[in-house]
């Protein structure tokens, strides 16, 4: 590999309140609470951080639950 190439950008595991938000699409209040249900809260120190694995396993854990019909 030479000097040039650029590396791989890693993704962050760990989301902030305002990732998980857009995210999820979900509010603050909601994702927090969602966040709590499914396990994907991490606290370090004094801050309060969401798993993204947590949470790609809790979404996909929840396919073809409650699907929407018009």
């Amino acid at each position: 590999m030479s000097a040039n190439t650029k590396k791989a950008e890693i993704e962050p595991r760990l989301l902030s309140m305002k990732e998980l938000t857009k995210y999820t699409g979900l509010g603050q209040n909601k994702a927090r609470i969602w966040a709590e249900e499914v396990g994907a809260v991490r606290r370090i120190g004094a801050r309060v951080l969401f798993d993204k694995q947590a949470i790609d396993a809790a979404l996909d854990t929840q396919r073809g639950e409650g699907s929407y019909e018009s």
